[in-house]
Protein backbone atom coordinates (compact mmCIF):
# COMPACT_ATOMS: atom_id res chain seq x y z
CA UNK A 1 0.00 0.00 0.00
CA UNK A 2 1.41 3.25 -1.23
CA UNK A 3 2.44 5.90 1.80
CA UNK A 4 0.05 8.75 2.13
CA UNK A 5 1.50 12.12 2.04
CA UNK A 6 -0.16 15.23 2.58
CA UNK A 7 1.24 18.64 1.89
CA UNK A 8 -0.65 21.64 3.73
CA UNK A 9 0.27 25.13 3.96
CA UNK A 10 0.76 28.58 2.37
CA UNK A 11 0.66 29.78 -0.75
CA UNK A 12 3.55 28.03 -1.83
CA UNK A 13 1.61 24.54 -1.43
CA UNK A 14 -1.17 26.06 -3.62
CA UNK A 15 1.27 27.21 -6.35
CA UNK A 16 2.96 24.00 -6.21
CA UNK A 17 -0.16 22.16 -7.23
CA UNK A 18 -0.73 24.66 -10.31
CA UNK A 19 2.62 24.10 -11.66
CA UNK A 20 2.40 20.34 -11.68
CA UNK A 21 -1.05 20.86 -13.43
CA UNK A 22 1.00 22.81 -15.63
CA UNK A 23 3.79 20.48 -16.32
CA UNK A 24 2.02 17.06 -15.68
CA UNK A 25 5.19 15.25 -16.00
CA UNK A 26 5.89 16.27 -12.07
CA UNK A 27 2.61 14.78 -11.49
CA UNK A 28 2.51 12.98 -7.67
CA UNK A 29 5.70 14.95 -7.52
CA UNK A 30 6.82 12.56 -9.80
CA UNK A 31 7.20 9.35 -7.17
CA UNK A 32 6.04 6.31 -8.05
CA UNK A 33 1.93 5.90 -7.60
CA UNK A 34 2.92 2.21 -5.89
CA UNK A 35 5.10 3.86 -3.06
CA UNK A 36 3.59 7.20 -2.76
CA UNK A 37 0.21 8.90 -2.84
CA UNK A 38 0.64 12.52 -2.13
CA UNK A 39 -2.40 15.01 -1.83
CA UNK A 40 -2.61 18.81 -1.77
CA UNK A 41 -4.41 19.91 1.56
CA UNK A 42 -5.84 23.25 1.80
CA UNK A 43 -2.80 26.23 0.31
CA UNK A 44 -2.54 29.65 1.01
CA UNK A 45 -3.34 29.65 4.66
CA UNK A 46 -1.67 30.73 7.98
CA UNK A 47 -1.13 28.94 10.72
CA UNK A 48 -4.13 30.42 12.25
CA UNK A 49 -6.50 29.50 9.46
CA UNK A 50 -4.61 25.84 9.53
CA UNK A 51 -6.21 25.34 13.37
CA UNK A 52 -9.57 25.77 12.28
CA UNK A 53 -9.43 23.90 8.67
CA UNK A 54 -7.32 20.49 9.64
CA UNK A 55 -10.83 18.99 11.10
CA UNK A 56 -12.32 19.64 7.58
CA UNK A 57 -9.59 17.87 5.52
CA UNK A 58 -9.88 14.39 5.56
CA UNK A 59 -6.94 14.18 3.57
CA UNK A 60 -5.11 14.89 6.73
CA UNK A 61 -6.61 11.78 9.10
CA UNK A 62 -4.65 9.03 9.64
CA UNK A 63 -1.88 10.14 6.90
CA UNK A 64 1.46 8.68 7.01
CA UNK A 65 3.33 12.06 6.40
CA UNK A 66 1.66 15.78 6.96
CA UNK A 67 4.37 18.42 5.78
CA UNK A 68 3.67 21.78 6.87
CA UNK A 69 5.07 24.83 4.81
CA UNK A 70 3.42 27.62 6.83
CA UNK A 71 4.25 30.61 8.36
CA UNK A 72 5.43 33.15 6.25
CA UNK A 73 2.21 35.24 6.18
CA UNK A 74 2.35 34.86 9.96
CA UNK A 75 5.32 36.12 10.35
CA UNK A 76 4.29 39.50 8.01
CA UNK A 77 2.94 40.29 11.17
CA UNK A 78 5.77 41.83 13.37
CA UNK A 79 4.08 41.91 16.25
CA UNK A 80 3.94 38.13 15.75
CA UNK A 81 7.22 37.64 17.22
CA UNK A 82 9.27 34.52 16.52
CA UNK A 83 9.37 32.75 19.61
CA UNK A 84 5.67 32.46 19.89
CA UNK A 85 4.78 31.64 16.41
CA UNK A 86 7.63 28.90 16.64
CA UNK A 87 6.10 27.32 19.95
CA UNK A 88 2.81 27.86 18.19
CA UNK A 89 3.56 25.78 15.07
CA UNK A 90 5.35 22.98 16.70
CA UNK A 91 2.09 23.11 18.73
CA UNK A 92 0.50 22.46 15.94
CA UNK A 93 2.07 20.00 14.89
CA UNK A 94 1.92 17.34 17.88
CA UNK A 95 -1.66 18.47 17.61
CA UNK A 96 -1.84 16.35 14.47
CA UNK A 97 0.16 13.60 15.77
CA UNK A 98 -1.95 13.40 19.02
CA UNK A 99 -5.27 14.09 17.68
CA UNK A 100 -5.75 12.85 14.26
CA UNK A 101 -3.11 10.89 14.55
CA UNK A 102 -1.01 11.37 12.31
CA UNK A 103 2.29 9.35 11.80
CA UNK A 104 4.61 11.67 11.01
CA UNK A 105 4.41 15.73 10.59
CA UNK A 106 7.33 17.43 8.75
CA UNK A 107 7.77 21.00 9.18
CA UNK A 108 9.27 22.99 5.92
CA UNK A 109 12.10 26.01 6.86
CA UNK A 110 10.59 29.22 6.04
CA UNK A 111 12.22 30.70 3.30
CA UNK A 112 13.29 34.33 3.22
CA UNK A 113 11.76 36.98 0.84
CA UNK A 114 13.49 39.36 -2.04
CA UNK A 115 10.75 41.93 -1.19
CA UNK A 116 10.15 42.82 2.39
CA UNK A 117 7.32 43.48 4.37
CA UNK A 118 9.02 45.35 7.26
CA UNK A 119 12.57 45.91 7.85
CA UNK A 120 14.02 42.66 9.74
CA UNK A 121 11.51 39.99 7.88
CA UNK A 122 14.18 37.56 7.16
CA UNK A 123 15.95 38.07 10.13
CA UNK A 124 12.21 37.17 11.76
CA UNK A 125 12.74 33.78 9.32
CA UNK A 126 16.17 32.95 10.41
CA UNK A 127 15.05 32.72 13.81
CA UNK A 128 11.93 30.98 13.72
CA UNK A 129 13.56 28.17 11.85
CA UNK A 130 16.20 28.56 14.10
CA UNK A 131 13.73 28.19 16.87
CA UNK A 132 11.37 25.30 15.11
CA UNK A 133 14.16 23.21 14.55
CA UNK A 134 15.28 23.20 18.20
CA UNK A 135 11.44 22.61 19.20
CA UNK A 136 11.49 19.75 16.84
CA UNK A 137 14.95 18.45 17.83
CA UNK A 138 13.46 18.34 21.47
CA UNK A 139 10.18 16.68 20.69
CA UNK A 140 9.62 12.99 20.98
CA UNK A 141 7.11 12.98 18.96
CA UNK A 142 7.65 11.96 15.15
CA UNK A 143 8.01 15.76 14.43
CA UNK A 144 10.64 16.40 11.31
CA UNK A 145 12.23 19.91 10.39
CA UNK A 146 13.30 19.68 6.56
CA UNK A 147 16.08 22.23 5.18
CA UNK A 148 15.34 23.23 1.93
CA UNK A 149 18.64 22.70 -0.28
CA UNK A 150 19.10 25.19 -3.33
CA UNK A 151 16.64 27.77 -2.03
CA UNK A 152 18.62 29.56 0.74
CA UNK A 153 21.60 30.69 -1.42
CA UNK A 154 20.44 29.95 -4.98
CA UNK A 155 22.94 31.12 -8.12
CA UNK A 156 19.87 32.21 -9.94
CA UNK A 157 17.36 34.29 -8.78
CA UNK A 158 14.15 31.73 -7.39
CA UNK A 159 11.55 34.45 -7.01
CA UNK A 160 8.69 35.57 -9.07
CA UNK A 161 8.12 39.37 -9.82
CA UNK A 162 6.65 39.85 -6.65
CA UNK A 163 9.95 38.93 -4.81
CA UNK A 164 7.55 36.80 -2.35
CA UNK A 165 6.57 33.95 -4.15
CA UNK A 166 9.09 31.08 -6.08
CA UNK A 167 9.25 31.69 -10.12
CA UNK A 168 8.40 29.05 -12.63
CA UNK A 169 11.80 29.10 -13.94
CA UNK A 170 13.71 28.28 -10.80
CA UNK A 171 12.11 28.46 -8.00
CA UNK A 172 9.63 25.73 -8.61
CA UNK A 173 11.66 22.81 -10.01
CA UNK A 174 13.92 23.60 -7.01
CA UNK A 175 11.35 23.49 -4.56
CA UNK A 176 9.31 20.56 -5.78
CA UNK A 177 12.67 18.49 -5.43
CA UNK A 178 13.14 19.69 -2.32
CA UNK A 179 9.99 18.22 -1.48
CA UNK A 180 10.24 15.05 -3.41
CA UNK A 181 13.62 14.55 -1.34
CA UNK A 182 11.80 15.45 1.94
CA UNK A 183 9.31 12.84 1.13
CA UNK A 184 11.44 10.02 0.31
CA UNK A 185 14.25 10.64 3.00
CA UNK A 186 11.79 10.91 5.62
CA UNK A 187 9.70 7.96 4.60
CA UNK A 188 13.38 5.80 5.08
CA UNK A 189 13.59 6.97 8.68
CA UNK A 190 10.47 6.30 9.74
Amino acid sequence: MALQVVLFGHSFVRRLKDYIEKNPIHENLGLSALKFEVFFGFGGLSLKQCRCLHCVDSKLRLSDMVILDIGSNDICNHDYLPQKFAQDLVSYAECLVIGLPVKRVVIMQLLPRDVLRYSGYNEHVIQVNNLVQALVTSSELPLTFWKHRGLWHSKHCIFSRDGIHLGQEVGYPKYLRSIRDCIIRVSNWA
